[in-house]
């Protein structure tokens, strides 16, 4: 059982950790970065979802506010302009 301890510590200790360490750190702070940009996107995918949804109600009611305001004018016609 000690002999795996003493082959992953001898070759833990055998690693030149310099080179090692700076692309460990980068490749979190990359990953991060990453990452937020990620949840960037995705919240202002969400935003921009909802705004559209907004401009979409608005649209049906300015449609349906210009069928009734074509539907008056019909019936002002229609009843001799009264």
């Amino acid at each position: 059982m000690c002999d795996w301890i003493t082959y992953w510590c001898s070759w833990i200790t055998a690693i030149d950790w310099h080179p090692v360490v700076p692309s460990i750190i980068g490749g979190l702070i990359g990953g991060g970065f990453a990452f937020w940009g990620g949840w960037r996107a995705y919240k202002y995918n969400l935003k921009h979802s909802e705004i559209q949804k907004q401009k979409k109600i608005d649209g049906v009611l300015q449609s349906i506010r210009y069928e009734l305001e074509i539907l008056g004018k019909f019936t002002k016609q229609q009843a001799g302009g009264l």
